[in-house]
This record gives C-alpha cells, structure tokens and sequence, in this order.
C-alpha cells in the first residue's frame, strides 16, 4: 500500500509536501464519479484505485507501484471514509499477459495453483483485476499457509449453464429435457444431501410439466422420488439414501423435464436454486445464490414431432417353447403414428409382472423382424430387462415386430410366471432431435416357464 511516511521510505520529507500540496481536500461526499479512479481519505496516506467495473478497490502498495501506471499525484481524489469503506477490498489480481491469478493479501501473494482451489477457498466468485507486473512484483511471494488461505468447511455448489441444448427450445410432449445442471463439492470433510427444493421460474402453463427426474454426469439416474408441486412452482427431490460427498470429491446432479402435450407458444421455463436452505445438507452450504439455471422457450411439438406407439400382442397360440432353453416371452409392435419424422429408439425396459427371477432365467434377446438388435444378459435387481439399442428406426407405416426370447437355467422352476410388459421406452425423433413421450400400451397375459 502507499503509505506517504519515513518509515516505509516511500517519499522523503520534500516530495511529501509537494504531493500532499497537489491534493484536492474537497472530500466528496455523494457517490464516486466513475471518472475518478486514484483516491484517499485524509486521515490515511493510502492510495486505492477504484475499479468502477467490478466495485472492487486496490490499495496500491508503495509510491513504484503507483507511479507505473502512468498516474499523476494530481489524479488523487479525497474522499470519505464511510464512502471508501462501501467498495470491497479486491482480492484476485494476474497480469494482462500471462494467465496467473494470485491472491493478495498485505504484503503477500500467493499463487492459485488451480480453479478448484478458487471454489475450496471461497474465491470462485470474485472478480479478477489486471495489473501490471511492477505493480505485481512489490508483493513478497508466499505459500497458501503463509498467507492464511484455508479450505472452507462448507459445501459448495455451482451451476452451470445448459448451452446450446436444441437451441434452448424445449419442446411440448417431450420427455428427458437436460434442464439444469448444478455441481457440488466438499473440499475438506465427508458432506451428505439428502433432498433438494428447484424452484421452477419463467411464464409457463403450469399443467405442461409431467414428470422429472435426476442422473449425474454420466447420465446414471440417481435413486431418487421427484415430485412435482405446479402449484408451488417447485420439484422437491429426495433421494433414497443420502448422497455422500468425500473430502474433496465433486458430484454433479443434472435434472431433466418431461412435458405434455399442450397448445402453448413462447412460453418460457427454467429451473432454480434459490437459497442455501433449498439444499438438506450436513454441511453449511455456500454459492452463489440464486443459481439460475438456463432460460428454455417452451412451444408446442404438435406438428413436428413423431408420436411413437407401442402395442402389446397377444401370445395366446403362441409357441413359447423355441427350444428346450429358450423360452418366446414377449411380442410387441412399435409404430409411428404421426409422419412427421422418423424415430430412432435407443433404450426399451420391460418389467416382468410374474413370480420368474434371476434365479430362473437370464441372457435376454430382443428381436425385430426376426433379427437380434439387443441382449441384456442378466436383468437388474428390479425385475427389469433393459435393451440399449444401437439402431432401430420406426417410421410412418413400417412399425418394428419385436420379439423377446430368454434361456432357462439349469435349476429353473417350471411353474414361475411371467407377464412382460414395456416399462419405459427412449425415443428420439430423427429430425428434431427431441426425446419422445411414447404411447405404451401393455396386456395382462401370464404364462408358465414351461
């Protein structure tokens, strides 16, 4: 800092009086002009430059580092104390040529050595002045403990914008819209969320929004209940068991919109975190709130999108029993009801409603036409068969026939049950691009394995 005495030998006893001499002693009382930038009070020696731009101040540190701006000592303004102490102390500075950001602090800097320490020590939202390297130098380089730089003990938590996401157009009777992404980390001890509360803003019909749901970063869906309140404008997520956050360890939750079908336009939605008390926390939770997710135009598919259909056939005279251990479970159509577009389906679960098991079947088969598409080997936890499909098309008069074949085991019980319906199905129209809300339409048939 410039501090005008003999202690710090910044100016001798003549240069004091000449500069003191050329001061303006009328201390402005109203807001600062955003002309004037070099300032003191006049009961203090220190300078500060008054970064308009950011509200930040920086005090210079000696008279070398005022002076290689160019400043003239007839630049200083005076002001009031109490006006002074309305501009926060900037703390991050780097210099125009060279990506560095330091943090200083008196007579010290310390070089960030990351992004992520900027979010560990409760820095990520302040602002970054330039200054030039004389002025940089004057600083004495230090060690983050030397300068007291500590990693909070809160959880931290970031939103990122949803960029370029089908133009920031959401589509009516969609389903699986990427609507917000929100990322939390825990920079020095284990923290647990349990629930969150997303506020819903923009001018919507509140009866479009269906469901919701939540999946990290990879597109693994969190075990979590979503509810909707259209009343309140709010999604309330509680997850089933705590999600835990290590020291350190940064986990991201992207939440996703389904929409029906509905005759609106230019009608807006996005998603928000508006306070700290949103998130159901072990630890204090620090952001920068509100986190405002992106802003999507909401308008009407109709007309654009394809309408995908699924049927369910019957498998009454049906020869179950393919061979000795292969077993026909499942007939199914799926079509293409609009013209619009093609659909390409990517994902099909079906769920079985009957008393079979993993102990009595596995390496399921999906057929079209006769021709295998997909295998899931071993079925989940849940009773669920889940297909990942690498290309299957439906368009207008040209539906799928799909079969479903599964192999018995060696011990399997002849007298297990199944009854396969199409628990959920991902679509996505080969023109817009949209995911898909299908129309599923199951029988209740049930059959032995044998």
């Amino acid at each position: 800092m410039l501090r005008l005495n003999k202690k710090n030998h910044f100016l001798s006893i003549g240069v004091l009086v000449i500069v003191l001499s050329l001061f303006l002693f009328s201390e402005t009382q109203a807001a600062v002009s955003s002309k004037i930038k070099q300032v003191k009070t006049k009961d203090s020696p220190t300078v500060y430059y008054l970064d308009h731009g950011v509200n930040r101040k920086k005090a210079y540190f000696n008279s070398t580092s005022y002076l290689s701006y160019g400043n003239k000592w007839s630049d200083i303004k005076v002001i009031s104390a109490a006006e002074l102490n309305t501009w926060p102390e900037a703390k991050l500075f780097k210099t125009k040529d060279s990506p560095a950001i330091y943090y200083i602090q008196g007579a010290k800097r310390v070089l960030i050595l990351n992004m992520t320490d900027l979010q560990d020590f409760s820095l990520s939202q302040e602002p970054i002045i330039t200054v030039n390297s004389t002025d940089l130098n004057q600083y004495q380089l230090a060690s983050y403990e030397e300068i007291g730089l500590r990693r909070v003990s809160n959880l931290l938590v970031f939103n990122d914008l949803v960029s370029n996401q089908n133009n920031n157009i959401f589509l009516t009777n969609t389903g699986g819209n990427l609507a917000a992404i929100f990322r939390f980390r825990s920079p020095t001890e284990t923290a647990t969320i349990t629930a969150l509360t997303l506020n819903l803003k923009g001018v919507y019909n509140s009866n479009v929004l269906e469901t919701a749901f939540v999946s990290d970063a990879d597109g693994n869906n969190y075990d979590a209940n979503v509810s909707l309140n259209n009343g309140a404008r709010q999604i309330f997520i509680s997850f089933k068991e705590p999600l835990v956050f290590n020291s350190g360890e940064e986990k991201t939750i992207e939440v996703f919109l389904s929409f029906k079908t509905c005759a609106c336009n230019d009608q807006t939605i996005g998603l928000e975190l508006t306070q700290a008390s949103d998130i159901n926390s072990s630890l204090p939770v620090t952001g920068n709130f509100p986190l405002t997710g992106t802003s999507f135009k909401l308008i009407s598919g109709s007309g654009i999108l394809s309408q995908v259909k699924t049927q369910e056939q019957t498998l009454v005279g049906s020869n179950l029993a393919i061979n000795s251990g292969t077993r026909l479970i499942g007939k199914f159509t799926i079509s293409e009801e609009s013209g619009n577009e093609e659909a390409s389906i990517k994902r099909i679960v079906f769920r079985n409603n009957g008393s079979a098991f993993e102990d009595d079947w596995e390496d399921f088969r999906l057929l079209n036409n006769g021709q295998l598409i997909a295998r899931d080997t071993t079925g989940d936890s849940h009773d669920n068969i889940i297909f990942n499909i690498n290309y299957l098309r439906v368009a207008d008069n040209d539906p799928a026939q799909l079969t479903v074949l599964a192999s018995l085991k060696a011990d399997y019980r002849p007298t297990a049950t199944f009854n396969l319906q199409i628990s959920g199905l991902w679509g996505v129209g080969q023109l817009s691009n949209f995911s898909l809300q299908p129309t599923i339409n199951n029988l209740e048939e049930s059959y032995n394995l044998n």
